[in-house]
């Protein structure tokens, strides 16, 4: 009877060392997330730029950006966007535009993961991380330096 006894605590207890995020999400408890990170350090194009050109897309694309504000019980600030590229790989990416001019905080491709927002560079890889970045800079941040170059 004792090693019943045993076998089954064991078990009850394995099946909560395994499923951290199951228990965190039965009990609100929300862990700090790992950002990814990819950083723009453009110093000739100003935050304003990627804000404006970043809120025109926006702007003709507002359908799916209410349903995905919150994301971990973390909800935007007024210098975040979310974006979305609706050309093949369809992607959102969770931009921060501050004074760097901006970073990509995370990244939700139903091709990589259907239900969750990469938080980690871990899990995409070198590969994805550099088609990403290039992808903001050819998508986004070069029309922000023909913003910038038509504003003076």
């Amino acid at each position: 009877m004792k090693w019943l006894t045993g076998v089954l605590l064991f078990l009850f207890f394995a099946s909560f060392v395994n499923c951290k995020s199951r228990v965190s999400r039965f009990y609100g408890v929300h862990e700090d997330i790992e950002y990814l990170n990819i950083e723009f350090n453009e110093t000739n194009i100003k935050p304003q730029a990627v804000l404006f050109i970043i809120d025109s897309i926006l702007s003709k694309d507002s359908s799916q950006y209410e349903i995905i504000r919150m994301f971990h019980g973390d909800s935007l600030n007024p210098l975040q966007r979310i974006l979305h590229f609706k050309a093949y790989p369809e992607e959102y990416y969770r931009v921060y535009v501050n004074s760097t001019p901006c970073w990509i905080m995370s990244v939700f491709n139903q091709n990589i993961d259907r239900y969750n927002w990469l938080y980690n560079s871990d899990k995409l890889g070198n590969k994805e991380l550099n088609r990403i970045e290039k992808r903001f800079k050819v998508e986004i941040l070069s029309k922000c330096y023909s913003f910038h170059e038509g504003s003076q």
